[in-house]
């Protein structure tokens, strides 16, 4: 997994609004499916904590950021909608403090994601496509205010240096990336 040299070494805490997930570490009966994962898990310096949908509100209403429509929002704050708009596109993380503020996280990218952002220049066909889309509106692909061309959202990536086999490699090669057989999950 390309994320994964991020987390080793570092303690992390994964909130949830699933009340059941804090004790999945402590059950002895776990189906193939639950083993797997906590398999892939196991690694990793972590604590599931129970954290109320409720008391979760920021980072809800952050993740559902593609339902918003501007539209349901007062003129005057439809800028700052923008502006959380443009930070998540950055993918800067805003977290409810428990100090009464708002933390702003601004996750670190795989060096993957760095070599696609980079390379994309060198694939005359991207370039080309970066024109169009600047000079008109194309539907299905956007740029950034990072200047990458995406797709539907997703990094477009390049046909250059070998990038899309080592991508594909990196995915298919870990071992959680099989499938156990239908009769098994």
């Amino acid at each position: 997994m390309i994320w994964r040299h991020y987390l080793y070494g570092v303690h992390v805490d994964v909130f949830t609004d699933h009340k059941s997930l804090q004790y999945v570490f402590n059950q002895n009966d776990l189906n193939f499916r639950q083993r797997r994962w906590l398999e892939l898990l196991k690694d990793y310096d972590m604590s599931v904590l129970y954290n109320p949908g409720k008391a979760n509100v920021v980072p809800d209403a952050l993740s559902r950021l593609s339902m918003v429509s501007g539209a349901y929002i007062d003129k005057e704050k439809k800028e700052l909608v923008r502006d959380i708009h443009r930070l998540a596109w950055l993918g800067v993380q805003l977290v409810d403090s428990t100090k009464g503020g708002v933390m702003v996280h601004n996750g670190s990218e795989s060096s993957f994601v760095a070599d696609v952002k980079a390379k994309q220049g060198l694939d005359t066909i991207l370039v080309e496509l970066k024109d169009v889309v600047l000079k008109k509106s194309v539907e299905a692909f956007s740029q950034g205010g990072d200047g990458v061309l995406r797709y539907q959202g997703r990094l477009c990536v390049p046909n250059v240096d070998d990038l899309r086999e080592q991508i594909l490699t990196e995915a298919h090669s870990s071992q959680y990336s099989i499938h156990p057989g239908a009769t098994k999950m």
